[in-house]
């Protein structure tokens, strides 16, 4: 797609974002919106789809302050299967927020230098990960 901003310069279009939807955040409710994601990316109503993954390491914050465990191997890390073949790009974090520096790069390269003026988010982890996610691209 061929898309122009007000300055001349090519942009992104529309972009979604999907925040961690991993095998290891497939719970009993989460895996009823995998089909409802899958219909969503099979209509091609985005011009780019970036994933993020968390990956959890024992010194990561979440391990040490919280115990929590899960999210070590990457079985566990892998995008869910039925998402895969719609994901452009894949950026890792292993921290709540999705807006890394690799993200920010990765969408100013999408989008002619500029970070672009909306993006779309998804995610199974709406009150954490995608929160912070959405906060942090405001800020």
């Amino acid at each position: 797609m061929n898309n122009m901003n007000h300055t001349g310069k090519k942009d992104a279009g529309d972009i979604l974002i999907l925040v961690d939807v991993q095998n290891g955040f497939t719970k009993k409710y989460t895996v009823e919106k995998i089909p409802l994601i899958e219909d969503l990316l099979s209509r091609r109503l985005f011009d780019t789809v970036i994933a993020t993954k968390y990956w959890n390491t024992p010194d990561s914050n979440i391990s040490r302050l919280m115990g929590w465990k899960d999210l070590c191997t990457e079985a566990e890390q892998d995008l869910v299967p039925e998402i895969r073949p719609y994901v452009d790009h894949i950026t890792t974090k292993n921290i709540y927020s999705g807006a890394t520096p690799e993200l920010v790069e990765l969408l100013r390269s999408l989008n002619g230098g500029t970070l672009p003026e909306y993006v779309f988010l998804l995610g199974f982890d709406t009150e954490c990960c995608l929160l912070s996610t959405a906060a942090d691209l405001f800020e």
